[in-house]
């Protein structure tokens, strides 16, 4: 399962520093995933995106450390090539990263009590920046007749299984089946009577399949 959204910032030039977890944690929660990995990924290559603790001494530490390693200067070739003053910002965005990965455990980012995650606008001016969040991983295992699938995807699951028509044979033991339907590839879908009559689990795979 992947989902994917973007977050639009409006930052104030160099130096400025967003909190962007809460965003993420939401994004998150809206994809429903419970295991996997969430990608943060800033477009354009004056921007970086990082963790750490997000207090008022380390937004300012971090900018300071990074324009005394790296400060402004018409020496660099970047400057020599196109005169726009933000050599630096190049340097300084290529340093710390246009991403990062973090691990989903419970459909909720893994992350430290102090660890935050933050854009870092490093080019000279104010720039409107679009990061793309792109969650990937698993749900749980879905049953029928339990409450623990989206509603919507519970629909397509019952919509796809009702195409099938799946024969007293197939609901009493587990079989795999490839069946084109619509258009549609329905992959590996198995139907287990384990439970009670009538009960389906469905994996991540075949979830996958049948949304498709």
């Amino acid at each position: 399962m992947v989902h994917q959204e973007r977050i639009s910032l409006n930052t104030r030039g160099h130096r400025d520093m967003t909190d962007i977890t809460e965003d993420l944690r939401q994004i998150v929660s809206r994809s429903e995933i419970q295991c996997g990995l969430v990608h943060v990924f800033n477009v354009g290559s004056t921007g970086a995106i990082g963790a750490i603790e997000f207090e008022p001494g380390l937004v300012r530490d971090l900018p300071e450390l990074l324009d005394r390693l790296m400060p402004a200067s018409r020496d660099y070739g970047h400057e020599q090539t196109w005169q726009d003053g933000n050599g630096h910002s190049h340097l300084q965005a290529t340093m710390l990263g246009p991403s990062i990965s973090i691990p989903i455990a419970a459909n909720a980012p893994v992350l430290g009590t102090w660890q935050q995650i933050f854009h870092l606008e490093c080019d000279i001016k104010p720039r409107r920046r679009e990061i793309v969040v792109t969650v990937m991983g698993e749900w749980n295992l879905v049953r029928f007749g339990e409450q623990t699938a989206p509603k919507k995807r519970m629909v397509e699951i019952w919509g796809a299984a009702r195409r099938l028509r799946m024969s007293a044979k197939l609901q009493a033991r587990s079989a795999s089946k490839c069946v084109r339907t619509s258009g549609t590839h329905l992959l590996a879908l198995r139907a287990c009577m384990k439970t009670k009559p009538g009960a389906v689990s469905l994996t991540l795979h075949e979830l996958n399949c049948l949304s498709r």
